[in-house]
């Protein structure tokens, strides 16, 4: 039974009753789009339990209905439709969303500087780990960079079918507890190889929950393509930091490797500080979870009386959604039908297993340019020195080679808001990864081009896997539909670590063949080319 709806409504009324309706909306659009008001609804009046609910009365008040953490959902995407009231969500993260059209404006400093640090902090207690896999376990480098992926690669899987159930807030205190527990773990285990493992496997979980986190966190700002640069461009330098912190601390600065992994603890402290202090968290979403409840239909005596409960901010951001009164007009007037505002984080297993298979435009090229680029890194810049006898001569090489790389990982990491890969180039830079892969390999077999001018090759190798990080985040959050990017981000993330877990198995046996052609010993598995 349709719900009578008559009188003219006011903007400021449309906002308050969480309704999404145009000024110019008719009658039939107006029941089209949930809307459950009589001809004299008047401005919200504050319930005085201080629930932050709102009771938006009609001529008289016949049913009461309200269900808190719920995001807006249009009622025809309810099997319970019409019975189903249209919900707002608690800190009304959507509706602010949609005030501003965040793939146009710009970002505010404090936030693109969070982003920043964010990215820096949350990847450097994983290069920490992989550049002291020596101290870690002298023979079992390969256990070190597994125990770092695997981990990873089962949140990042996992994660975007329970992430909406816990916080933003929530997961960055547990990702800072677990980079503390890693650094503390491994330090305190030198005796006791399972236990330091452990702790790299800490830092696995951490570095892989929150990636995938703050790619999908950036959805809910003004400007997502700066916010994932910003980030980009942190994770890309930690890459540098990671190394030039063991190196400066351990090597150089003849500090133990116990003493230089408990010092790194003031990162998980940092992690936190900038979450809670920089980043503006109240763009932020709740934990979520939807529920509908059917409202019992009135008589036809009673039709035109209807009574909805909304959930809004309360009286600090009430001020600020008038400011932006007349921007969400216009923003409204241009969105599409009230359809898309559907919460993807409502999605049941099935749709969102759904959803995720048609990411593959965006997870194959990252896979891809992943295992390329961390097969050299593996296993063929390894048997690259000069003279390539000379095992001080390839350890040189690899850790210029890896320097050059990063140089160019963060150079292009950087990119994101001054160049913007369309989906050919997106598919374009992997493929000429996988060039400069067989390239290397046959560098490292056939000696034909074998001197120091290697590492500017080297360094666009580091610009070309940068670059396709960067732009497939970006240009997903360009593609996708609004409603459904945050998940979107969180689970494209997967396709790095999926590349890095088949190069770590390519890499030692392209490095087994590579010494076997060389007469090289010292090989991690010994293969026969």
């Amino acid at each position: 039974m349709r719900r009578r709806v008559s009188g003219p409504f006011k903007a400021q009324q449309r906002i308050d009753m969480g309704t999404c309706v145009p000024a110019g909306a008719t009658k039939q659009q107006r029941i089209d789009m949930g809307t459950c008001v009589s001809a004299g609804a008047t401005k919200p009046v504050r319930a005085p339990d201080r629930s932050g609910f709102y009771l938006c009365c009609g001529i008289s008040l016949q049913w009461v209905l309200f269900t808190q953490n719920t995001h807006c959902i249009h009622p025809r995407s309810n099997p319970m439709y019409p019975y189903a009231i249209a919900q707002v969500p608690r800190r009304s993260s959507r509706v602010k969303a949609m005030m501003t059209d965040g793939r146009h404006g710009g970002e505010a400093l404090r936030n693109l500087v969070a982003f920043w640090v964010l990215g820096f902090v949350n990847n450097i207690g994983y290069v920490v780990m992989i550049a002291g896999a020596q101290e870690i376990a002298a023979g079992g480098v390969g256990l070190v960079y597994l125990f770092d992926i695997f981990p990873a690669l089962l949140v990042k899987l996992s994660g975007p079918y329970w992430f909406q159930l816990v916080s933003y807030r929530q997961r960055t205190v547990a990702g800072a507890v677990w980079m503390l527990l890693s650094f503390l773990v491994v330090a305190n285990g030198r005796h006791s190889l399972g236990q330091q493992l452990l702790g790299v496997a800490f830092s696995g979980l951490q570095s892989g929950m929150m990636e995938a986190s703050f790619l999908a966190m950036s959805s809910f700002y003004a400007s997502p393509v700066q916010c994932l640069t910003c980030w980009s461009s942190g994770t890309g330098l930690a890459g540098v930091g990671g190394y030039a912190w063991v190196a400066g601390l351990h090597v150089w600065g003849g500090l133990s490797f116990q003493a230089t992994l408990e010092l790194a603890s003031v990162f998980p402290v940092l992690y936190v500080l900038v979450f809670l202090l920089v980043l503006d968290t109240s763009k932020l979403p709740p934990p979520r979870t939807c529920n509908y409840m059917p409202i019992p239909d009135a008589s036809s005596q009673d039709a035109g009386v209807a009574v909805a409960v909304v959930a809004v901010e309360g009286t600090k951001d009430q001020l600020k959604l008038r400011k932006k009164e007349l921007e969400l007009e216009k923003t409204l007037a241009e969105e599409p039908p009230a359809t898309e505002l559907h919460d993807a984080s409502t999605m049941g297993f099935r749709a969102k297993m759904n959803f995720i298979m048609t990411l593959g435009p965006y997870i194959i090229p990252l896979a891809t340019v992943y295992l390329a680029e961390y097969t050299m890194q593996t296993g063929v810049w390894s048997a690259i020195g000069f003279p390539v006898e000379s095992k001080e001569a390839r350890a040189s090489f690899y850790s210029s080679a890896g320097l050059a790389y990063q140089a160019g990982v963060f150079i292009s990491r950087s990119s994101g808001v001054l160049f913007q890969a369309t989906r050919p180039i997106l598919y374009l830079m992997p493929a000429l990864q996988v060039l400069l892969l067989v390239f290397f390999t046959l560098v490292a077999a056939t000696h034909f081009w074998y001197n120091w001018s290697l590492l500017v090759v080297c360094f666009v190798v580091g610009l070309l896997g940068g670059g396709v990080y960067v732009n497939a985040y970006t240009l997903l959050s360009k593609e996708i539909a609004p409603s459904h990017v945050e998940l979107a981000l969180a689970a494209v993330s997967v396709g790095d670590t999926i590349g890095v877990m088949f190069a770590d198995c390519a890499g030692l046996v392209l490095q087994g063949c590579l010494y076997s052609i060389n007469n090289l010993p010292g090989a991690s598995i010994d293969v026969t080319c």
